[in-house]
Parts: C-alpha cells; sequence; structure tokens
C-alpha cells in the first residue's frame, strides 16, 4: 500500500514540473514557430543571433532559443549541430524570414564555408 502512495505524489511532482516548463514559455500559434536546424556546431550563439537580426527582434519574435552544438575530438564521433527555435508574432514575418534567410553561408576562421542549415516548421509541441 506505502508503495502506490509514493507514486501518486512522484505523478503529482511530475505534473507540477510540466506545468512549470510549458507555463514559463509563452504558447503563440503552432504555426508561427520554425527551428533553424543543423548549424555549425561551433557558431557562437552571438553570430547567429546578429545573422538573423534583420527578421527576429523583439517586435517580430515573440519567444527564441539557440542551443549550441559540439565538436567532437575523436574521429569516430559526428558533431552535434547547434539549433534555434523562434516564435514570430505573425505569419508574414515567418515568411520573410524563411524566404530571407534560407540558404545563409556562414565562413570560419579560415574562410570555409558552410552552407547546411536547415528551415524548418515546428511541429510538435510540449503540453
Amino acid at each position: 500500500m506505502p508503495t502506490a502512495t509514493v507514486s501518486q505524489t512522484s505523478q503529482k511532482q511530475k505534473k507540477e514540473k510540466d506545468k512549470e516548463r510549458t507555463s514559463s514559455q509563452p504558447q503563440p500559434n503552432e504555426r508561427l514557430k520554425t527551428v533553424v536546424r543543423r548549424l555549425p556546431p561551433n557558431l557562437p550563439e552571438e553570430v547567429f543571433w546578429q545573422s538573423v537580426q534583420p527578421w527576429v527582434t523583439e517586435d517580430t519574435a515573440v519567444w527564441k532559443v539557440f542551443y549550441p552544438g559540439k565538436l567532437r575530438k575523436k574521429l569516430n564521433k559526428e558533431n552535434i549541430p547547434s539549433r534555434a527555435y523562434i516564435a514570430f508574432k505573425n505569419e508574414e514575418q515567418l515568411a520573410s524570414f524563411s524566404r530571407g534567410y534560407d540558404g545563409h553561408i556562414f565562413r570560419d576562421k579560415t574562410g570555409v564555408i558552410i552552407t547546411d542549415e536547415s528551415l524548418c516548421p515546428l511541429t510538435w509541441s510540449r503540453g
């Protein structure tokens, strides 16, 4: 009998944590979210936000977050690319960003061109 009480308590705590996570992030319309994937793993966050500055500002985006990638030191491991999530305020701003940023070129310090990023609508939610 005590195990049922423990599992019920842990379920309640899990539900409370899930509510905190979802309430801390604004929930804009699902069609206005986008993810910029496959960014260079060593791309600094500041450089990315400067590159999207014409389209992503406080006036155009409701929510934005950047996750840095990881460069693997071992040759048999793959690098983990960086990615960014952006929620726009309206469809026109999202379309403008998609048209303008698609195919953006990044150059590293040695001048090597990296053009592997892709734009995708964000189709899942955490709720």
